[in-house]
């Protein structure tokens, strides 16, 4: 067996050999890796471009650009996806839009826009279509709406949160729990301890329409 490159027996012809061939199969595996990005990105592109087209048909009808190269500017495509949103039965095509985003702070964007809008058994769905990469924001906003929900049914919660878990919620959370709960105690403690003034003041008002409407069912 010939000696290999490291072997004290190689020879000082196997080395011109050797380099030469072992440099000739890195570049050619750039090369084919590069060629392989170059085939991948155009791909997608062009699954983007299928998918925001007939999202832009379906929302805007003969409002769509003439300039075939709009859908590549992102923020064409936010003002497309906000617009989306409020249109009735454009869910799934807005979906397919989202699950083919390149901009991935965009894809997020947006689903954290859909999560509030759509029912709580369809927001895996659209969280399934984002990138690991910018799934934690969305996936924290998620429990943020699972808390909300919980907190703001017709009648008052059977139980408030500790001043802990209060305090460990995001100033969002608050926000919302402020103006949506109907649960005195809970209303009493934001107002209290709400981390801003806009929460606090938000609590006092929820928290007085809640005993105005208490004294008007008696």
């Amino acid at each position: 067996m010939a000696p290999l490159k490291g072997d004290p027996e190689l020879t000082r012809a196997q080395p011109q050999i050797v380099d030469p061939n072992i440099s000739t199969v890195r570049n050619n595996i750039r090369v084919s890796m590069e060629r392989h990005k170059k085939n991948m990105a155009a791909e997608h592109g062009s699954a983007l471009r299928d998918a925001v087209t007939a999202l832009a048909q379906m929302v805007a009808g003969q409002d769509v650009p003439a300039d075939g190269t709009w859908w590549q500017d992102s923020h064409a495509r936010w003002e497309l996806y906000r617009r989306a949103a409020g249109t009735v039965d454009a869910g799934e095509r807005l979906l397919a839009g989202v699950a083919a985003e390149s901009d991935l702070p965009l894809a997020s964007a947006v689903v954290v826009m859909m999560l509030e809008r759509v029912p709580a058994g369809e927001r895996g769905r659209w969280m399934d279509v984002l990138d690991p990469e910018v799934r934690d924001f969305s996936r924290e906003r998620e429990h943020e709406l699972a808390v909300l929900d919980a907190l703001t049914p017709g009648e008052p919660h059977a139980g408030s949160p500790s001043a802990q878990e209060i305090a460990a919620w995001s100033d969002w959370l608050q926000l919302r729990v402020a103006g949506a709960a109907r649960d005195r105690p809970l209303l009493e403690l934001l107002a209290d301890s709400g981390r801003t003034k806009r929460i606090r003041g938000e609590a006092r008002q929820s928290a007085h329409r809640v005993r105005r409407e208490a004294r008007e069912t008696r």
